[in-house]
């Protein structure tokens, strides 16, 4: 099945191709003289009027398929979540020309936007443009809850910000490290918990080497304990994202895209896609 940018394209071209293909003697057209590019030097005033207005309405056609898919990529909401645009693009709300796939929202029957992010879901409280990070928040988990896995993040377009904190989890740990708190609900009891510096922070080999590990990124809250590490989870953390730059499309007038045949950036303009600009 081809893809709607696809598609796109080609209604494009094949609409550019009969708005100007050369006349011929086969023409239903009256003519006087064909020359030798096969284009006519003088017509009956009713046949180049009615050549004039289908080669308008081609071009008509092609300037509001253009303009259908600009209009289809403008921002669209998600509850509290306003204004989502390129490179994010909401399922079911915009095509999905309209950003790229890692960027790719859902909004539920309850209005919450969310994004999967290294195949886990959460929640989207906040995109902003202008500092380029995502605030996110965990589902919440009822009962007794110990990450064992990192949220790592090692390709783009995602990055955890260093604006989190790390809250550390350790497991099995053969000398208890110092500073942990015990997860008592764990069913093994052998679950510690401590919430930790800046997000990166180098891990100490003295300290984590007897234990296996798992860090997750928190926005920690004024008096915030370790002990309320369930809430910590629950609240948010921020990430920083990246995506081609969409200034320049935007000044000529075009409209952000993302291109599913060549998996690259495009610019929807008035007379089609390019890569650029208009």
């Amino acid at each position: 099945m081809k893809s709607t940018s696809q598609t796109f394209a080609n209604h494009t071209r094949t609409s550019l191709y009969f708005s100007f293909i050369p006349l011929t003697s086969s023409s239903p057209i009256p003519y006087q003289h064909i020359n030798s590019s096969g284009f006519i030097e003088s017509m009956k005033p009713n046949a180049m009027l009615l050549f004039l207005v289908q080669l308008l309405s081609s071009l008509s056609s092609i300037t509001q398929a253009a303009n259908d898919y600009q209009q289809n990529c403008e921002s669209k909401s998600c509850g509290n979540l306003n204004n989502v645009t390129y490179p994010f693009w909401i399922r079911d709300k915009q095509p999905d020309y309209c950003g790229f796939p890692a960027f790719e929202l859902r909004c539920d029957d309850e209005k919450n936007a969310s994004i999967n992010v290294e195949q886990e879901h959460y929640i989207v409280r906040n995109i902003s443009y202008e500092s380029q990070t995502i605030t996110l928040a965990r589902p919440s988990h009822e009962g007794c809850f110990a990450p064992r896995n990192n949220l790592s993040l090692s390709l783009p377009p995602f990055k955890v910000s260093s604006a989190n904190h790390e809250l550390i989890f350790a497991h099995n740990c053969t000398v208890r490290p110092s500073g942990y708190k015990k997860i008592a609900c764990h069913s093994h009891k052998k679950s510690l918990v401590v919430l930790g510096g800046a997000y990166g922070t180098p891990d100490d080999d003295g300290i984590f080497g007897s234990c296996h590990t798992a860090v997750r990124p928190v926005l920690t809250f004024p008096g915030a304990k370790v002990e309320e590490y369930i809430k910590l989870l629950a609240s948010e953390f921020l990430l920083d994202w990246a995506a081609p730059n969409c200034s320049e499309c935007r000044a000529s007038n075009g409209q952000c895209g993302y291109n599913n045949d060549t998996w690259k950036f495009m610019c929807i303009c008035a007379d089609g896609s390019h890569w650029r600009n208009c």
